[in-house]
C-alpha cells in the first residue's frame, strides 16, 4: 500500500478540486487508509502560531510548512492523528481564531510564539 499512497493521494486531490492535498488527505486519515497530517486552516493556524511552520505566500506553502515542521513529534497512527486534527481544528475556531484570538484564555499561551511576540 506505501507504494500505493502517492497515486492514490494524486488521484484525491484531482477529484477534490480546489481542496487539493488538505482534502485528499484527510480522506485518506479519516478512512484509516494512511496515518497523514491531515490539517483544516483553523489547525494550520495554530500549529503556524505555535512554531510548528512557517505563514508563506500560498496556503499550499505554508501547509507544507507545517506538515515538515512537525514531523517528528506526531505519531504515525490514525485514531492519534484524527484526535489531533479535530482538536487543532476546535481550538482554531474558538480560541486561536485568525482574527481576535483569545491568548488569555489559551492553555498553550506560554509555549506559543505568536502569543510571545505580541
Amino acid at each position: 500500500m506505501a507504494g500505493e499512497m502517492p497515486i492514490l493521494r494524486e488521484i484525491l486531490e484531482r477529484l477534490q478540486g480546489r481542496y487539493g492535498r488538505p482534502g485528499a488527505e484527510k480522506i485518506l486519515l479519516f478512512t484509516k487508509t494512511a496515518p497523514v497530517v491531515a490539517l483544516e486552516s483553523n489547525g494550520l493556524q495554530v500549529l503556524v502560531r505555535l512554531g510548528y511552520g512557517r505563514e508563506e505566500k500560498n496556503y499550499a506553502a505554508t501547509y507544507r510548512s507545517v506538515q515538515e515542521g512537525g514531523a517528528e513529534e506526531v505519531e504515525r497512527d490514525c485514531r492519534w492523528l484524527i484526535r489531533m486534527h479535530r482538536l487543532l481544528r476546535r481550538h482554531g475556531q474558538e480560541t486561536c481564531k485568525r482574527r481576535a484570538p483569545r491568548c488569555g484564555e489559551c492553555v498553550v499561551a506560554e509555549d506559543c510564539r505568536y502569543y510571545q511576540g505580541r
